[in-house]
């Protein structure tokens, strides 16, 4: 899983962000290194079913992680316009650039009902109205 502020170096080891220089490093290329690093890590089972593992990102707004991606506004500014054409296209454009880097997990979208403006969380959600927000999800 990689999350925050993990990034990868150009020979596809993860590196933890705490150098500003190692961003420059954030192309499709590079996390491509580090997926097929860590693609052959699988669990079998009775020798016989092989379970190989997610290699999961978070991508709420888009694939962040690699420089150049197109990143989109939080889920309860594009649920406000009343289109389900935009979560349409932002997940069109997610998959996309999630799938050239390797991954194959994506924790998003959240579908949760907002109740309180102060859940720090609240801007990820749809909005309060249930009816409203399952449309989009």
């Amino acid at each position: 899983m990689v999350g925050g502020d993990g990034t990868p170096d150009r020979e596809g080891n993860l590196r933890n962000g705490d150098n500003p220089e190692d961003y420059k490093n954030a192309t499709h290329e590079s996390w491509n290194k580090l997926n097929k690093n860590i693609t052959t890590a699988k669990i079998v089972i009775a020798d016989k079913y092989e379970i190989y593992l997610l290699r999961g990102t978070d991508s709420v707004h888009g694939n962040q992680h690699i420089i150049g991606s197109v990143i989109f506004p939080h889920n309860i500014n594009l649920a406000s316009t009343h289109d389900t054409g935009n979560f349409e296209k932002a997940g069109y454009w997610t998959a996309r650039d999630t799938l050239e880097s390797g991954f194959n997990y994506i924790f998003s979208p959240c579908v949760a009902i907002a109740h309180n403006p102060q859940w720090g969380r609240y801007f990820e959600t749809m909005g309060q109205d249930s009816k409203e927000a399952y449309k989009y999800a």
